[in-house]
């Protein structure tokens, strides 16, 4: 009988914390919906297929999926193809996060600053850097976000990321920063 009554003394207060720690969680584990990925998420928003309904069912599955923006949420890169200013999709959902994040700091100035690798001349180089300050600039302001809040500039070659002359080095090279002012 003591036995069991000390048994019960551990066992109990272990079920109530695990079922606190269940009932606090960001993802709920009993509907499986961390499994699905976010295209099928989208599409069962409901909020429709015109642009402005999948912006909006975008930000919810965004908050739901990825709940933690914090301070180090603006400074994380944005990284582009060689020669390309084009946002693909993990761009576009590092820069929903910085929406978020300037939403809850409406007085922050931020710096959008473009980088490129070594591949081209120096002067293709800042043109090519600008050009991606200016896309995630714009697409930030399509979104949202005042203009008069969004600072861009290019260094092109002059701040390397990574000085080597491997495929992974331009990788790293080719991408957006972002400072606060």
């Amino acid at each position: 009988m003591i036995k069991n009554y000390k048994t019960r003394l551990t066992v109990i207060p272990m079920m109530i914390i695990f079922g606190a720690m269940i009932s606090c969680a960001k993802i709920n584990f009993l509907d499986g919906s961390f499994l699905l990925d976010r295209k099928k998420l989208t599409v069962d928003a409901g909020y429709g297929n015109d642009p402005a309904s999948m912006i909006a069912s975008q930000i919810v599955i965004r908050n739901r999926l990825e709940p933690f923006i914090d301070s180090k949420t603006i400074f994380e890169k944005v990284y582009f193809g060689p020669y390309s200013t084009e946002l693909d999709e993990d761009a576009k959902g590092i820069l929903w996060k910085k929406i978020l994040w300037l939403e809850e700091n409406p007085s922050t100035v931020v710096v959008i600053e473009g980088h490129s690798d070594k591949s081209g001349n120096e002067i293709a180089n800042l043109v090519v850097g600008e050009r991606r300050a200016e896309s995630v600039k714009a697409f930030l302001v399509e979104m949202g976000i005042d203009a008069r809040r969004l600072i861009t500039v290019s260094y092109g070659e002059e701040r390397l990321a990574d000085t080597g002359k491997t495929k992974e080095s331009h990788i790293k090279n080719r991408r957006v920063t972002f400072s606060i002012r």
